[in-house]
C-alpha cells in the first residue's frame, strides 16, 4: 500500500513538473512571437520598402543585397514560427495522440510541401497522457530534423503497440551522412 501511494506521489509530482514546464514554453513562445517575430518583420518591411524606392538604375549589387536580406529574414521569421510551434502547449492535451500528428503533418505539407504518412492501430487512439507528450515531441524532433536535414518531401511515421511497449519508426529516404 505505501509503495501505491509513493508512486502515485511521483506521478502526481511528475505532472506538476510537467504542467510547469509546458506554461513556461507556452510564455517562452509568447515572448518570442511578440518580441522577436514582430521586429523581425519590421526590419522586414524597411527593407521592401527600401527596395521599392530604389530607382530601376540602381546598382545591381545592392538590389541583390536588398534580395538576399529579405530571404533571409523570411527564412528567420519562418524558423521563429516553427520554434514557437514548438514550444506551445501541445495539441495532444486537446486531440490524442494521432489527431495531434496527424494535425503536425498537415502543416508539414501545407507550409513546406512536405508529406508525411501516419500509420497505426486503432487502439493507439487512446494511450497515457504522460506517454503521449514525449512521444509527439519526439517524433516532432525528428520529422524537423527530416525537413531540416535530409533533403526529402517524404517521410513515414509507424506506431506500433504490444504489451507494455510502443514502437515509433520513422523512416525518410534522404541520403543520410558517413560518421567519421
Amino acid at each position: 500500500a505505501d509503495e501505491v501511494l509513493e508512486q502515485q506521489d511521483v506521478q502526481k509530482t511528475l505532472q506538476t513538473m510537467l504542467a510547469m514546464r509546458d506554461e513556461e514554453r507556452r510564455l517562452l513562445a509568447s515572448e518570442i512571437h511578440d518580441g522577436f517575430v514582430q521586429e523581425v518583420m519590421s526590419a522586414q518591411m524597411f527593407i521592401e520598402a527600401l527596395a521599392a524606392k530604389l530607382p530601376p538604375s540602381s546598382d545591381e549589387t545592392a538590389k541583390r543585397h536588398l534580395s538576399n536580406a529579405l530571404q533571409q529574414l523570411e527564412i528567420a521569421i519562418a524558423e521563429s514560427r516553427q520554434l514557437i510551434n514548438h514550444l506551445k502547449p501541445q495539441p495532444v492535451d486537446r486531440f490524442g495522440l494521432v489527431p495531434a500528428l496527424q494535425d503536425l503533418f498537415d502543416g508539414y505539407e501545407e507550409r513546406f510541401c512536405m508529406q508525411v504518412s501516419l500509420r497505426y492501430p486503432p487502439e493507439l487512439l487512446h494511450t497515457e497522457v504522460l506517454h503521449e507528450k514525449s512521444i509527439y515531441r519526439i517524433v516532432q524532433e525528428a520529422i524537423a530534423n527530416i525537413r531540416k536535414h535530409s533533403g526529402v518531401k517524404e517521410a513515414y511515421v509507424s506506431l506500433q503497440s504490444n504489451a507494455d511497449c510502443l514502437t515509433v519508426d520513422i523512416v525518410d529516404n534522404g541520403s543520410g551522412f558517413k560518421l567519421n
